[in-house]
């Protein structure tokens, strides 16, 4: 009997022995060594990340373009640290005094007179403006320049403030005056302000479709336009086709009036690379062919209109452009002839 009392107390410790090795089992668990992270929870097979504070952003600035019209045209670009302001653009066939000193525009080409200016915005260690420092270019690539003109007499002469480069801008300064570009004649120009490695600063688009001159002082229309391969009396030169404009000139703000002369228009050729650097108007046998062709010389008063025919000789093509000039050979007045 008292064996058997003694194997059944030994049993009871040894099972509550067990069941207290097992509680502690279950509270405290395996250790965690010092200075050891602690095991992250196992989801779905991976570990799951530690939360990890993310980068500072820097917000880009890249160039807002019009939906559905990605070419150039759209883009505006930022101003980089030296900025370009564009206070105006002209078109000009010459530049100086005829029978003086005069350089005149090469056929199919204008001069782009620019009048900018140029502010160093943030670059302390200074910007040097170059005559490579301003860019011009069509919006299609065709034609451009990166060589400003100021090496003859008439482009010095011909303006008040003609930028002389090189000219040093520290931070904070600005340059203000005229850049001239010999360009192939366009509606529209990109003109970029580059830094010393060509990477582009600042951009401006100079738009002449709407008309040349802020003032609109003469104005152009064109009626209607025809072509003739040859008159009774006059044959046009070999691949020549002679175009008939209808056309209306009205001076709007000129009140000594406005000299008109057949050298005061232009026609160029826009799909071939013909040129006609003045009308036909003054052949005398040529224009007895026409009811009412436009005067050759004549004075039209302000607020006067002259209507009647420009005659031109230039070869055949679906589109030209038609430049109506000053005295002075600057382009005052433009459009674009549909002839197809």
């Amino acid at each position: 009997m008292d064996t058997m009392m003694r194997s059944r107390a030994i049993a009871v410790f040894l099972l509550l022995l067990a069941v207290l090795a097992a509680c502690l089992a279950a509270c405290t668990g395996p250790g965690t060594p010092p200075g050891a992270s602690p095991v992250h929870a196992v989801q779905n097979g991976t570990v799951a990340a530690q939360e990890i504070p993310g980068p500072v952003l820097t917000r880009v600035l890249t160039p807002s373009v019009t939906p559905g019209n990605r070419t150039e045209n759209a883009v505006r670009f930022p101003d980089g640290p030296v900025s370009l302001t564009l206070h105006s653009a002209k078109k000009v066939l010459g530049l100086g005094t005829l029978g003086d000193i005069f350089i005149g525009a090469d056929p199919g080409e204008v001069f782009l007179v620019l009048d900018i200016t140029v502010t160093n915005n943030g670059l302390a260690e200074g910007y040097v403006f170059t005559n490579r420092s301003v860019g011009v270019h069509t919006p299609d690539q065709a034609t451009r320049s990166n060589r400003q003109q100021t090496s003859h007499t008439a482009f010095r002469k011909s303006q008040e403030h003609l930028l002389l480069p090189p000219i040093a801008l520290e931070q904070g300064e600005s340059l203000s005056g005229q850049v001239i570009f010999a360009v192939n004649d366009s509606e529209e120009y990109r003109i970029n302000l580059l830094d010393n490695s060509s990477g582009r600063l600042s951009s401006r688009m100079a738009d002449f479709r709407s008309l040349l001159t802020t003032q609109h002082p003469v104005d152009l229309t064109v009626s209607d336009v025809s072509k003739v391969t040859n008159f009774t009396s006059t044959q046009p030169m070999p691949g020549h086709r002679f175009l008939v404009l209808n056309v209306t000139i009205t001076n709007n703000d000129i009140k000594d009036g406005f000299p008109f002369t057949w050298e005061s228009v232009t026609l160029q050729d826009l799909r071939g690379s013909d040129y006609a650097p003045h009308s036909l108007n003054n052949g005398q046998n040529l224009m007895t062919n026409f009811k009412n062709p436009v005067p050759p010389d004549t004075r039209i008063a302000w607020k006067r209109s002259v209507s009647g025919q420009l005659v031109f000789g230039i070869a055949d093509s679906p589109e030209y452009r038609l430049n109506l000039i000053d005295a002075n050979r600057s382009v005052i007045a433009s459009r674009i002839i549909p002839a197809g």
